[in-house]
Formats: C-alpha cells, sequence, structure tokens
C-alpha cells in the first residue's frame, strides 16, 4: 500500500526513535543518527508494513518463533515468477 498514511519506504532524515513500529529499531537508529549530524549515507528503509505486504502478496507462508520481526523463520517459500 502506497500512501502518506502508510507508505512503502521513508527516508532515514524522515524517521527516528518514534518510529519504530514503522520501520525497526535498525531503521529508527539509522534516522536518529542522521539527525544529530552522523555521516550516514542518503538512505531509506522499506517499511514493516511494506515488508508484511511483499511476504503475503508473493505466497510465502511464516512461522513466528516469536514475537520479534527478526526472529522469523521463513517456509514454504511458494515464490511465484514471471519472467
Amino acid at each position: 500500500m502506497n500512501n502518506k498514511t502508510n507508505p512503502n519506504i521513508v527516508w532515514f532524515k524522515d524517521i527516528g526513535k518514534n518510529d519504530l513500529a514503522l520501520v525497526g529499531g535498525k531503521g529508527a537508529n539509522l534516522g536518529e543518527m542522521v539527525k544529530i549530524g552522523l555521516p550516514v549515507p542518503n538512505g531509506f528503509i522499506v517499511t514493516a508494513s511494506a515488508y508484511f505486504d511483499f511476504i503475503e502478496n508473493c505466497g510465502v507462508c511464516l512461522l513466528y518463533t516469536s514475537d520479534a520481526a527478526d526472529d522469523l523463520l521463513c517456509v514454504n517459500l511458494g515464490v511465484r515468477r514471471s519472467l
């Protein structure tokens, strides 16, 4: 879903520690580093909702081993591709 309330990507410069649910811990930390002036290359983060939308729509089944997104175990990779 691509709109202002639920974007697929966000730029480092536009996020921070209050965006944890949107971009995860690593993404939020990159935003904070940009805000304090550390030398971080320009870049963007694929949002958590965009990631999960992709997984759902490409036929990948996920088995959650815990509540943490970093602890996902991917199984049954039934990805369909068109050439």
